[in-house]
């Protein structure tokens, strides 16, 4: 036989083999007997696989959300301690500002005492020290 003779005619078979199969009755083919019992394991093992992927995506989403909030709060934490930092800043130079002021006022009050003392002859009218 040529080639394309046998082409045909293995084409010929498969055909002639799926129509032979998809025509036989469906009641020629019996399940084994423990075929119910094993399909209806399979089904409830199903069920229970389905509760626990449930049960599993809802802890996942549930993380998922904490995550996104302890995230959140950490980037508002870094925001505050910046605006807390920059306020102590500010606070610590105002309390130098102030603290070199009230050395400066005790040190012209000092000599303001000193120069009294020397011009009054030792008694020093404190009204008119008052700034």
């Amino acid at each position: 036989m040529g080639k394309g003779k046998r082409r045909w005619a293995s084409g010929w078979l498969v055909g002639w083999m799926a129509v032979a199969s998809l025509g036989l009755p469906i009641g020629c083919i019996k399940p084994p007997s423990e075929a119910a019992a094993r399909l209806e394991r399979v089904r409830q093992e199903g069920a229970e696989m389905e509760t626990a992927f449930d049960a599993l995506e809802e802890r996942l989403l549930g993380n998922s959300a904490n995550l996104a909030m302890w995230q959140e709060m950490a980037r508002r934490h870094q925001s505050v301690s910046e605006v807390a930092c920059q306020n102590l800043d500010e606070h610590v130079k105002g309390m130098a500002d102030n603290q070199e002021r009230q050395e400066n006022k005790a040190a012209g009050l000092k000599r303001r005492f000193a120069s009294a003392k020397r011009v009054g002859g030792g008694s020093v009218n404190w009204s008119k020290l008052r700034n």
